[in-house]
């Protein structure tokens, strides 16, 4: 649900959170929850089976602690009852998962919070260790077995969570200010700079943290974000509870804090551009992700980079080079106006050259592969927001079946009252293919795709 823009009279409220929810899809939950929204029983079985099947996709984290805790609070979350003979085997299975978990370095902090919630929901002491404030490494909070960066979703929960067991005020606010540097000014997330295709979760992550601010009490930021969630946005079962949940049970702080976004939290991996006629972030780092987003007032390019053929499979797409916090990376170059730097592609099997420059006029975008590729069919694409697109003269509409084949040329997008230009500045190929808009291609209207038959060539694009 898209809000108008916010005046003095007309304010978020738990009401609009509440629409939005009714408007959302839950992905992979089977009906269970419009089932418990219209107060039908659900049984332990039935819920936990539904919630078993769930792909990794849709859940946040990569461990089985935290999946089957999920599935725990979920549970209890919809109305389930547990037999006390059932509370203690599930609480042996649990702790048997954690210790493992443990054994192989996760970080503790994160389940533990996880835990206490559950048992607080369960009316049950909390854990004797308790979630404590340890600075960035845990704003950064959980990074996956690849280094990525993390999971917006899951930070946002965690300070819902904290919110909720008030406790830690102070982590949340430096949670929050870390994460704001991953959304533009008008409220729009940038995660495809970090998430692959499947795990792409924006939508659901501006909601989650448009009710942090709200229950901070933040109105303009939660305007912002609540604003630029999509209509057609997504929740996880755990997200889709949890914000019902909040808005219920968790009342909006009496001390109102205004969140800035701490632009230092992300800055050693990546180039923020705000305030600039393009926003964005841009990075030599991630794994199958966008090499960045970059973004108009109304629409723009919502990931780009490197993919094989054929070009509706994303498992080749993006960069694979893992960001490693303590490392020193000296082979990138990170300034105010540009990030130069080597990566890797292709499930890290080739290197590549990079930049990305915010020139008075355009911003420059270049790409190079080192030694050259001669076995592997590549494309460089940008996804793409626009209401339609134009080539030679000739008007493109998006879902539709008409597609643009032929020399490089520049390409214009229609972005509300602006326009984007997409302009190679070498001579080759170019594809453009209207999309449907679908979650798989980051919500993408167009697909712009250049042919790299020679990969000695440093490619060139400009956009403004």
């Amino acid at each position: 649900m898209h809000r108008n823009s916010p005046t003095l009279s007309s304010k978020l409220s738990s009401e609009d959170f509440l629409q939005a929810l009714q408007e959302r899809k839950v992905i992979g939950d089977g009906g269970l929850v419009m089932r418990f929204l219209a107060h039908q029983p659900l049984r332990v079985e039935e819920i936990r089976a539904q919630m078993d099947r769930l792909p990794p996709a849709c859940d946040d984290t990569i461990t089985a602690y935290l999946k089957r805790l999920k599935t725990c609070i979920v549970l209890t979350l919809l109305g389930a009852r547990f037999a006390v003979k059932e509370q203690a085997k599930l609480y042996e299975e649990l702790h048997l998962l954690f210790l493992q978990q443990q054994k192989q370095g996760f970080p503790s902090q994160v389940p533990l919070l996880f835990e206490e919630f559950f048992l607080f929901l369960m009316k049950k002491a909390p854990p004797k260790q308790t979630m404590e404030d340890k600075g960035t490494d845990l704003v950064l909070l959980q990074r996956t077995k690849e280094d990525r960066l993390p999971y917006l979703n899951l930070a946002g929960e965690i300070v819902l969570i904290l919110l909720t067991l008030q406790k830690n005020l102070l982590l949340c606010e430096r949670i929050m200010r870390g994460y704001l540097a991953l959304f533009d000014t008008k409220g729009r997330c940038l995660s495809a700079a970090w998430a692959a295709p499947k795990e792409w979760d924006s939508p659901s992550a501006s909601l989650l943290f448009s009710l942090v601010a709200y229950k901070m009490g933040d109105d303009d930021l939660a305007e912002r974000l609540f604003s630029a969630t999509p209509p057609t946005s997504a929740l996880s079962p755990f997200s889709f509870l949890l914000i019902h949940y909040c808005l219920t049970h968790l009342k909006r702080l009496e001390n109102k804090r205004k969140l800035y976004p701490d632009l230092s939290t992300f800055s050693p991996q990546a180039l923020l551009l705000r305030d600039t006629p393009i926003e964005g972030i841009a990075t030599p780092f991630g794994y199958n992700s966008s090499v960045g987003v970059l973004h108009k007032k109304q629409g723009g390019i919502l990931a780009f980079g490197p993919n094989t053929s054929p070009l509706d499979q994303l498992d080749n797409f993006g960069l694979y080079r893992p960001f490693h916090q303590h490392a020193g990376h000296k082979d990138v170059d990170l300034g105010q106006k540009h990030v130069k730097g080597w990566t890797t592609i292709l499930r890290g099997q080739h290197k590549a050259y990079l930049t990305l420059e915010n020139t008075p006029d355009c911003l420059k975008h270049t790409f190079q592969l080192f030694p050259p590729l001669t076995t592997t069919s590549l494309f460089y694409v940008f996804f793409i927001d626009a209401a339609d697109a134009t080539v030679n003269h000739v008007l493109y509409k998006q879902k539709s079946l008409n597609q643009f084949s032929g020399p490089a040329t520049c390409a214009t997008f229609s972005c509300g009252a602006e326009s984007l230009q997409i302009l190679p500045r070498f001579e080759g190929h170019m594809q453009l293919i209207p999309l449907e808009g679908e979650r798989y291609f980051f919500g993408a209207k167009f697909l712009l795709a250049f042919p790299l038959p020679s990969a000695a060539v440093r490619y060139c694009w400009t956009m403004q």
